[in-house]
């Protein structure tokens, strides 16, 4: 169609301008490695399984060997790759009225042992406890886009503990410590700002409650909203002129969110506000809010903050938030910014579902970030190309892209001998894995059914 200012069929070749427009950030040693990271990039939107053996049989002219390098040994410049890309979606997103910063965890199943970070911790996908690495990731939301621009691996303190396991996964020295998900999403906050992303909300879920976490953000003079568990004590009035002082924070004073929500909250004082417009009509909820006094047991000081009691229409369960937004911040102001947490989770989405983001060969620490790199990149993408559409295709998807992509990119069509010669490096490289697994399979002791 003529009269649209883009062309769908583009796409392809937009793809791979893309990606080469970065190849700065490629180069390792001399070594430019940008057409690796090309035939990476279009294989996250062509395989049925975005790791490298499928990437393999769909990306002409991809060597196996070599894309295994690119990912897991080679040394190109990713920071400078993320900066870039951070400052790219500062400007389709940064710099607007409601601009936020949202941190939220995403949790990847592995089996097994070896792959970095691995270990029995909650998987939110799934519900439960189980085997998986955690990263704890950064998006810019404006509206209702949202981009990822900045992660992190979460290293259990079973791993910080085990220099040797850690080496084993290449991680670098300066890396083998336990920090918590509160003080690598703070960090996340204060990258940005160094590198010039503008926000005027800090946005977190319960998973970053702890008071050290609001309170350094507080300091750094940011905007937050970030969700609690029920158990946090807060006081609900001052007992006397001017702020509490340590003594009045005593059990006898205080409360849980729980029991203010079940005890002293009037229903009367509550509103419903409108959400969202979503898929089948709009999304409401019934929100409460007033200031409350929260104990900082570093500075000795309480702080008065806005707590936000929220249940969302068809739901049983009651969500607490506490900010530092200004005394005259209105309730739905506070709503709105709150709701733009959703829009992180329809990025992990779009990134697990269509370009590959839980579906990585990889066990080191510099393979699971780089591969993070290109997902962020991949998403980066789509969303360029949704701002490009949005007066033509207001509804296009990130499911849209990728179908396109997988039928315009250059494809392999291998022979017969191909195929077959790509299934046996397959089996070979499976049973190279089996052997060695079980090289290092430990003997079990019949005592061992005594031992606690």
């Amino acid at each position: 169609d003529e009269t649209q200012p883009y062309n769908l069929k583009g796409l392809a070749t937009d793809l791979v301008k893309f990606a080469r427009g970065l190849h700065m950030h490629f180069i390792a040693h001399r070594w430019d490695n940008t057409e690796t990271a090309v035939k990476y990039l279009c294989g996250l939107m062509q395989a049925d399984r975005a790791n490298m053996e499928r990437m393999e049989e769909v990306v002409p002219e991809v060597d196996y060997q070599a894309m295994q390098q690119f990912i897991s040994n080679s040394p190109w410049d990713m920071a400078g790759l993320m900066a870039t890309l951070a400052q790219r979606v500062n400007g389709l997103l940064g710099g607007q009225a409601d601009s936020a910063l949202i941190i939220d965890p995403s949790a990847f199943a592995k089996k097994g042992q070896s792959s970095v970070g691995v270990a029995r911790q909650w998987n939110g996908r799934l519900g439960k406890q189980d085997n998986c690495q955690v990263g704890v990731f950064a998006a810019l939301c404006s509206g209702f886009r949202a981009a990822l621009l900045d992660f992190e691996l979460y290293l259990p303190k079973s791993w910080s503990l085990d220099r040797e396991r850690c080496l084993k996964a290449q991680m670098p020295e300066e890396e083998i410590r336990y920090r918590s998900k509160s003080e690598i999403a703070l960090a996340m906050v204060r990258r940005q700002r160094s590198l010039g992303t503008a926000f005027r909300w800090v946005l977190a879920d319960a998973e970053f409650h702890g008071m050290g976490f609001c309170r350094a953000l507080e300091a750094d003079g940011e905007q937050f909203i970030v969700h609690m568990q029920k158990t946090r004590q807060v006081l609900l009035d001052a007992p006397g002129e001017g702020p509490p002082v340590a003594g009045d924070f005593i059990e006898a004073q205080t409360c849980s969110l729980e029991d203010y929500a079940t005890k002293h909250l009037d229903p009367g004082d509550c509103q419903v506000v409108f959400e969202r417009q979503g898929e089948k009509g709009q999304l409401r909820l019934v929100a409460h809010r007033r200031r409350v006094w929260v104990w900082d047991e570093v500075n000795g000081a309480a702080q008065h903050w806005w707590l936000l009691v929220m249940r969302r229409d068809g739901e049983t369960q009651l969500r607490f938030v506490l900010s530092n937004a200004s005394a005259e911040t209105s309730l739905t102001e506070l709503v709105n910014q709150d709701a733009k947490r959703y829009w992180i989770e329809r990025q992990f989405q779009d990134a697990k579902s269509e370009v590959g983001m839980a579906e990585y060969q990889v066990r080191t620490w510099l393979g699971w970030h780089h591969h993070m790199a290109m997902c962020c990149l991949a998403l980066l993408f789509m969303l360029q190309q949704r701002l490009i559409h949005e007066p033509t295709l207001p509804m296009l998807s990130a499911r849209d892209i990728r179908i396109w992509l997988e039928n315009f990119l250059p494809r392999r069509l291998p022979t017969a001998t191909e195929t077959e010669s790509m299934m046996l490096a397959r089996h070979q490289r499976r049973q190279t894995a089996k052997a060695s697994a079980c090289a290092r399979q430990r003997p079990m002791d019949p005592r061992m059914i005594l031992t606690k």
